[in-house]
């Protein structure tokens, strides 16, 4: 075979190897072959509405346990209501000159706000704030005659500490700290629970 009948055989197939490339892919279904396949979609997860938890509300040298039941108002912020009781005795009097005891029981309830600082609730850095009537009542026992007085008043309180809280969607258990301030005490009621007090908490909760 000659060179010229080599070429003219090979120019020969130039057409039919045109027509094969410009021949489109067939396509299955509405999506092109060649086209990248889609991501999966992150799985959503919904954030809780709700919490419950209990806990322990302590100063320097009282103390009494809470409930808190709280609502998520907005991606950062939550409402809730915060029933305690109280029963703690305290000395009255310092060092060497205790002179009797002084017993405070309160029931009641405050309402409470919350603003999440890094991230939605209930996890993370939060700022609470807590405020209502305290209704309390403070029994002295004088430690030498053992005769008793009782006093009972409705004094404001508020609180407002900084907080920790860990967990999940399930469960969520945190600590903070700040201070509470009792109002108006009578200045005859033998007890240190009035004025500005320092306030430790703990807790633990479960959300849905």
């Amino acid at each position: 075979m000659t060179r010229f009948s080599l070429l003219f055989a090979l120019l020969s197939y130039v057409p039919a190897i045109a027509r094969v490339a410009d021949t489109p892919l067939p396509v299955v279904g509405d999506r092109d072959p060649l086209a990248p396949l889609p991501l999966a979609a992150p799985e959503q997860v919904a954030l809780p509405r709700y919490d419950l938890s209990l806990g322990l509300h302590a100063g320097l040298d009282y103390y009494y346990p809470v409930a808190h039941a709280q609502f998520v108002v907005t991606d950062r912020i939550t409402l809730g209501v915060q029933p305690f009781y109280a029963s703690f005795a305290q000395p009255i009097g310092t060092g060497r000159t205790i002179a009797g005891e002084s017993r405070v029981t309160s029931l009641g309830a405050f309402l409470t706000g919350s603003i999440y600082l890094s991230g939605p609730p209930f996890a993370g850095i939060f700022l609470q704030g807590t405020a209502g009537a305290l209704p309390m009542t403070v029994t002295a026992v004088d430690s030498a005659t053992r005769a008793s007085t009782r006093h009972s008043f409705v004094p404001f309180a508020t609180s407002a500490t900084i907080n920790w809280r860990v967990g999940g969607v399930g469960f969520d258990l945190g600590v903070g700290a700040g201070f509470q301030y009792v109002g108006k005490v009578p200045d005859n009621v033998p007890t240190r629970f009035r004025g500005l007090l320092p306030l430790v908490t703990g807790f633990l909760g479960a959300n849905l």
